[in-house]
């Protein structure tokens, strides 16, 4: 089966519930329009991205507070199926929470950041104390799940981590997949104009782009 080629050259993976932009495709599995014509309702697991997408039809992804909740041997495929889809040279933006900044909070017992972090975690800000911020703190990197957790609840699927990342680590994953020039960039520093605007958390995120080698 021919896959036929995007129009649009820049997709969003895990793009939120109503988000459209004008020169992007946005990727959620939960997507609430998904008749838009620049948003897609697909499940990327599995290989599915490639279903959708040519080879190197992509120049641009982006990918913010996404990956994290995908166990870490599902973030290692779909690294390796953005490499796939994307055109040489092509550019990938990903964010996702710094194990680094979360670890060094937790050591230094920052209520006050736990309170605030942007992470989304389950633990309410009111009333911080050192059990909740322990909490949040294995929350946001994904250890002491419960089993049998339902990942076709949106909740469960928008709001569980299952892998973290620092910039070392996903520095090797990307590498592995075949990126180069791996780079740890700082939140609203861009190395392509496309993604002028596109982070939204300055607090707990790490932020790291590549390309794909020729």
């Amino acid at each position: 089966m021919t896959i036929p080629v995007p129009t649009e050259k820049n997709i969003n993976i895990g793009c939120g519930l109503k988000w459209a932009k004008q020169g992007w495709i946005g990727v959620d599995k939960f997507h609430q329009w998904p008749k838009h014509k620049r948003c897609m309702r697909i499940d990327i697991s599995n290989g599915a991205l490639l279903k959708h997408f040519p080879a190197e039809s992509i120049e641009r992804i982006y990918t913010s507070h996404t990956l994290e909740h995908f166990t870490h041997d599902e973030a290692i495929k779909l690294l390796s199926d953005f490499y796939k889809i994307m055109k040489p040279d092509g550019i990938i933006r990903i964010v996702v929470p710094d194990l680094d900044i979360c670890v060094e909070k937790m050591y230094k017992k920052d209520h006050g950041w736990w309170s605030d972090n942007q992470i989304q975690t389950r633990e309410g800000a009111r009333g911080m104390n050192d059990y909740k911020m322990a909490r949040n703190f294995l929350i946001s990197i994904g250890a002491n799940l419960p089993v049998g957790l339902n990942r076709e609840d949106i909740r469960v699927a928008r709001g569980t981590h299952f892998a973290t990342w620092n910039f070392d680590l996903l520095e090797h994953d990307l590498r592995q997949a075949g990126f180069k020039g791996v780079v740890k960039k700082n939140y609203g520093e861009y190395g392509c104009t496309r993604f002028n605007g596109m982070d939204n958390r300055p607090k707990c995120s790490l932020h790291v782009e590549a390309t794909k080698s020729t």
